[in-house]
């Protein structure tokens, strides 16, 4: 994704974990009371409001069962957007 700003992945990712809750007939609460986090937590990431950490998206990945080798290479990188230039940050 040379050329794409870091906002544009965010909001590509955003979309993608969205639409993977959705495929499995998850609620954003359901998910929030997976992660023992709160609902605007994922709401937001799901927004493009916040920007998830690796660990964010590693928990969100683990509750959808999707595995870090079976996504697409696009996805992994996409994945992997919200770090490029910036410190990894854990806002957990």
């Amino acid at each position: 994704m040379p050329g794409t700003s870091p906002t544009v992945r965010q909001r590509e990712l955003a979309a993608r974990l969205r639409q993977l809750r959705h495929d499995r007939g998850l609620t954003v609460d359901d998910v929030a009371k997976e992660l023992l986090c709160s609902s605007t937590k994922i709401s937001r990431i799901e927004t493009a409001a916040r920007r998830p950490s690796l660990r964010d998206v590693r928990d969100l990945c683990r509750v959808y069962g999707i595995a870090d080798h079976t996504w697409p290479p696009a996805d992994r990188r996409l994945r992997t957007c919200h770090i490029e230039g910036h410190p990894a940050e854990d806002r957990s």
